[in-house]
């Protein structure tokens, strides 16, 4: 009995430190207030930690984490690339509107501070393409 006990204990606890996903993909907390960057795409992708893409706006490029759900011109998008060698012609979702390396967009952010404790970094959720036309 004292054994099913500890054991009992013990899963409990590793329920309660174990995150249920594994990476850091936030959703967008309510009332955050919000952060827009207009730019040309590059470098999305989605790994199993976390998942980022650039904007170059400019002479600067700017990196960005990706929030979940991820949605692109109104719709969800679950590609982990828009590169056909990376997801095998899998990514079905990806609208054909958007093109990294050429594409304006729009993306929308806000500011999360515990991913990296003590740093502001930010995290979008909506990508609109911004070129007219779109």
């Amino acid at each position: 009995m004292l054994l099913a006990i500890m054991f009992t204990a013990e899963v409990f606890v590793s329920a309660l430190t174990t995150p249920a996903i594994a990476g850091y993909f936030p959703s967008r907390p309510p009332g955050i207030p919000l952060q827009y960057f207009t730019g040309v795409i590059n470098d999305y992708g989605l790994g199993n930690g976390t998942g980022s893409f650039s904007l170059t706006i400019g002479a600067t490029t700017i990196d960005f984490y990706i929030g979940l759900p991820m949605k692109m011109n109104g719709n969800m998008v679950r590609c982990q690339s828009p590169d056909p060698e990376v997801e095998f012609g899998a990514c079905t979702d990806w609208p054909s509107e958007i093109v990294e390396g050429e594409s304006v967009v729009t993306a929308t952010c806000w500011v999360d501070t515990e991913f990296k404790p003590g740093t502001s970094t930010l995290f979008c959720d909506e990508i609109e393409s911004a070129s007219p036309g779109s």
